[in-house]
């Protein structure tokens, strides 16, 4: 499409793109993260991002991840908490940084040692984004693709919704992703090349353990590469290829074995066999149309396990084969890519016969895991097939453009989509308005007969420029300090002050906190665990658990939290375990008084009640008191029916622009046993209880 000299342009500024990005990126510290809402959980109420807004849904960065490496370093990085009550393995999916022989596969992660920790953290966040990028350019050169097409591919993919929505929690994986098969197509002598293959997928599994990933891009990459590259299908490169897979992947079990085993045990991701069938045909279209509405993802769960990595590429393709050449090499490529599509959309959409999904591998992803892979196959064959049209016409932009604008038309974005992505609704329209605009200038203002192909490369450009708005905006930009900062809040305060109380044991308070206490280096029951706490620990925590029952509760993907109920709730992916015995008790009279002056729980929020005996029963109630409360204060319970036993327990809670005080903790929570003749009589008496502190 352009000669070399374009070529070099195209490189050129690609470079220095990215090193002007580097160069913003570290001195403000950026790092992609919806952290700010654990933030704001522990009562952080001043720190913000620098642009965006953070998205709850994706608790598994939030909420698992930061704070067990938040954790981890403050623990200097050790293998092994040192934290009551669990002391876990500081493991997780996405590699926490150790002192061992993963730093060989992994050196970026030795930065942590080297500068600043909150400056890694921020060095780490580029790099995965930039090695995405350099690793797909490098790879769509390798096999063919002009270097302009390449560059735009590798930020269409990058900035697709796919890649924003999984990249926070799988920026390992997904960065890495590209850069085995772009060794393996370079050019450079076999002693080199497959010495930095077998770097490359140990690189690549130290990063993050998530197979279904890896394979969905094996099973679409490998045979787009085979048909792009057929001088790499010998003896020689199959074999060494081979051997540099098994190495990588040896290397990994070898430091890792007890890790996997552990984890291979356990229940998640919730089935230890699948067999596609999963996604839905509206999916597949977004690959065409991004910003098409899927009817199956109305939540931001939903819509982030139904997400393509969509661009105008395919489009575009599309409208080019009529004009394109086709020898022999494009008819073998065009065919062996309809093939792999065809089976991954029979796996993706209707599922596969048990046996077969064994048989083929495909097993170890869901159908939806399988997204990756076909996106990166359809995007990657769109821009090898722009790559090799000699001559482009101003229909072959044209066209591609009036579908998307005239798809975005009808098919609007959804609230939910315009509330995640910003001016997702505007997206459709992008392409159509840059290709008629540079059309335009260039045949009056450019004296050349190619400006139909400038006006598209320009299209093709803001279409591009136009995903990094949309879906870039999706993961909010924080500084990596205050991320890694500890936390002085008044939540915090309240907590440590119970912690005193508790005598320095460890406590549970009421919420859904994820592991984000333990990140601010709290000994807090609440927790997310993944095969990384000896069993024993939950035995001595939970004495009246069977070990089979500790065992099938906790040996998976589950979180513990804690609540004011009668009996443990394990119907969710979080556990939620009742309050009583792990929260601090707080001793308190009760009054049958029916004046009270200075009631500091003005609403009473009843919860369960059970019958706890003849003619009595047991209700559980939340309030929230007027006005912080020293934690040595008297409190009277003021009740005016026949009561029985008593259980209270105060925690920390976020008021905001409430002033600072010593002590807090304004949550409150209790049992009381009332004796009435029904269950509506017990509410009702429960219901006008009232506090007081003289």
């Amino acid at each position: 499409m352009f000669n070399s000299k374009e070529d070099k342009y195209w490189t050129l500024a690609f470079t220095a793109l990215l090193f002007v990005t580097f160069v913003i990126w570290i001195t403000f510290g950026l790092y992609q993260s919806h952290y700010l809402i654990a933030l704001r959980i522990l009562g952080d109420t001043t720190t913000n991002t620098i642009i965006g807004t953070p998205k709850e849904g994706r608790g598994d960065e939030w909420s698992t991840y930061l704070p067990m490496f938040k954790q981890a370093y403050h623990e200097s990085f050790s293998l092994f908490s040192t934290l009551r009550p669990y002391y876990e393995r500081l493991d997780w999916f996405i590699a926490i940084p150790h002192a061992n022989a993963s730093l060989f596969f992994l050196p970026n992660q030795a930065f942590y040692w080297l500068i600043p920790p909150t400056a890694a953290l921020s060095l780490q966040g580029f790099y995965y984004n930039a090695l995405f990028l350099v690793s797909t350019v490098w790879f769509l050169s390798n096999i063919g693709a002009k270097r302009s097409i390449a560059i735009i591919t590798a930020f269409s993919i990058l900035f697709s919704e796919f890649f924003q929505m999984w990249w926070t929690s799988n920026f390992p994986a997904l960065g890495a992703c590209i850069l085995p098969f772009a060794i393996f197509t370079s050019r450079v002598r076999d002693i080199y090349r497959f010495g930095l293959l077998f770097w490359s997928l140990g690189h690549l599994l130290f990063g993050e353990m998530y197979p279904p990933f890896y394979m969905s891009t094996a099973i679409c990459l490998i045979p787009l590469t085979i048909a792009c590259r057929p001088d790499l299908l010998t003896r020689r490169s199959l074999l060494f290829a081979s051997l540099a897979a098994a190495s990588a992947a040896g290397s990994y079990l070898l430091l890792n074995w007890d890790f996997v085993r552990q984890v291979a045990n356990t229940s998640y991701p919730g089935k230890h066999s699948v067999s596609g069938g999963e996604s839905s045909y509206k999916a597949v279209l977004s690959l065409f149309f991004p910003a098409m509405p899927d009817s199956s993802a109305p939540s931001l769960y939903a819509i982030y396990e139904f997400s393509m990595a969509g661009s105008i590429l395919p489009l575009t393709a599309l409208a080019c084969m009529p004009i394109i050449q086709w020898s022999r090499s494009n008819l073998k490529l065009t065919v062996l890519v309809g093939m792999v599509s065809g089976a991954l959309l029979i796996y993706m959409l209707a599922g596969l016969p048990d046996v077969l999904a064994r048989f083929t591998g495909s097993y170890l992803g869901a159908g939806r895991r399988m997204h990756l892979g076909f996106s990166l196959l359809v995007n990657f064959y769109s821009a090898i097939i722009l790559s090799r049209v000699e001559k482009f016409k101003l229909e072959s932009f044209l066209v591609p453009a009036l579908f998307f604008s005239i798809t975005g038309f009808f098919f609007p974005p959804t609230k939910e989509m315009q509330t995640y992505f910003f001016c997702i609704n505007y997206l459709p329209y992008v392409p159509l308005l840059a290709l008629l605009t540079a059309y335009i200038f260039l045949a009056f203002a450019w004296k050349t007969e190619d400006h139909a192909i400038r006006a598209g490369i320009v299209m093709l450009t803001c279409a591009a420029a136009a995903q990094i708005v949309v879906y870039g905006a999706f993961n909010p930009l924080m500084r990596a300090n205050d991320i890694l900062k500890p936390v002085n809040s008044q939540f915090t305060a309240d907590w440590r002050a119970l912690y005193r109380k508790n005598n320095g044991r460890p406590l549970a308070i009421i919420g859904n906190y994820g592991h984000v206490l333990r990140g601010e280096g709290l000994p807090a029951l609440e927790a997310i665990h993944l095969a990384n706490v000896d069993l024993h620990a939950y035995e001595t925590i939970f004495p009246t658990l069977s070990p089979r029952e500790i065992d099938s509760l906790f040996n998976q993907f589950r979180g513990l939290a804690f609540a004011n109920i009668d009996k443990m709730d394990k119907s969710g992916p979080t556990v939620r375990i009742p309050i009583e015995p792990f929260a601090v008790p707080f001793a308190h009279m009760i009054s049958h008084d029916e004046f009270v002056t200075g009631n500091l729980t003005p609403r009473i929020e009843l919860l369960s009640t059970s019958k706890s005996g003849l003619g009595s029963y047991d209700v559980r109630w939340q309030s929230v008191l007027v006005r912080p409360l020293g934690i040595e204060a008297p409190l009277t319970l003021h009740l005016d029916c026949l009561t029985g036993t008593s259980w209270l327990t105060r925690y920390p809670v976020v008021i905001p622009g409430q002033p600072p005080a010593e002590v807090a903790l304004q949550g409150l929570a209790g049992r009381v046993t009332v004796y009435a003749e029904d269950e509506n009589g017990a509410r009702t008496c429960v219901s006008r209880l009232k506090l007081s502190s003289s």
